[in-house]
């Protein structure tokens, strides 16, 4: 049963539309989404995905027959030849006045993956968390993530556009980019102390070796080649007999 508010909404798109449905339920299930029809499993609620197959594929026969009335026999008449010119004079002013710079999207991924870089974050990550709508008309929502923490999501009828809408809102949301930014500054100081912590044990490490080299190890430093390896060998047998000999 359609709520009171909703038959209210439903008027009013009947109004602006200029149609009246015979089926208010029709119009009610052409307006809900297959996300909203999962969480109510329970309530019969039945959504609008073959009816959007269905009304693309309306859309795409009113659109044709419009096309083939307004140009009846330019292409069955004349050839490809024929309609190539036509099409040609008749939307060369519109095509030249294209800026193609204009039509290429801002590229948000890459100047968050600069960003990133500049504060010595760590780099971005992008998960398709949620697939919607039917085979023909996918729409992908991504969640962007930035050292394993959910920055924010995007949607797009590809998984590229969801992902560069994820990296705008990230973007254009100051508190996001701020914190963006923290993360990677913290992230580079973690990594430089790391770093001089490593620094640090090599060196000691090297002391240590320097000043306690096994016998071992000199025997191979000091011996001729030829008798290097016996020399060891006998080495590394007397020591492990005296390790032997220490752990009993």
């Amino acid at each position: 049963m359609i709520q009171l508010e909703r038959e209210k909404l439903l008027s009013e798109l009947e109004q602006k539309i200029g149609y009246s449905f015979r089926s208010r339920a029709l119009l009610d299930r052409a307006l809900t989404h297959r996300s909203f029809a999962n969480e109510r499993v329970g309530e019969n609620c039945p959504h609008n995905e073959a009816m959007e197959f269905l009304g693309d594929s309306v859309l795409g026969f009113v659109v044709s027959a419009w096309l083939l009335e307004r140009f009846p026999v330019l292409y069955v008449d004349g050839g490809i030849t024929v309609a190539e010119r036509f099409l040609r004079r008749e939307l060369r002013q519109k095509l030249m006045s294209l800026n193609p710079a204009s039509m290429i999207g801002a590229d948000y991924k890459s100047a968050l993956q600069e960003r990133l870089q500049a504060s010595g974050g760590p780099g971005p990550e992008y998960v398709v968390v949620e697939v919607m709508g039917p085979d023909h008309r996918r729409t992908f929502r991504v969640e962007l993530r930035v050292g394993g923490r959910a920055v924010s999501t995007g949607e797009g009828h590809t998984i590229k556009l969801a992902q560069q809408e994820a990296a705008r809102v990230a973007l254009e949301s100051p508190d996001e980019a701020a914190s963006i930014e923290r993360e990677g500054e913290q992230n580079s100081q973690q990594k430089t102390e790391q770093d001089r912590e490593e620094k640090r044990r090599s060196v000691a490490i090297g002391s240590d070796y320097e000043a306690s080299t096994s016998p071992a190890v000199e025997a191979f430093e000091s011996e001729p080649s030829r008798e290097t390896s016996a020399r060891a060998l006998d080495v590394y047998a007397d020591e492990d007999l005296i390790e032997t000999k220490l752990e009993v």
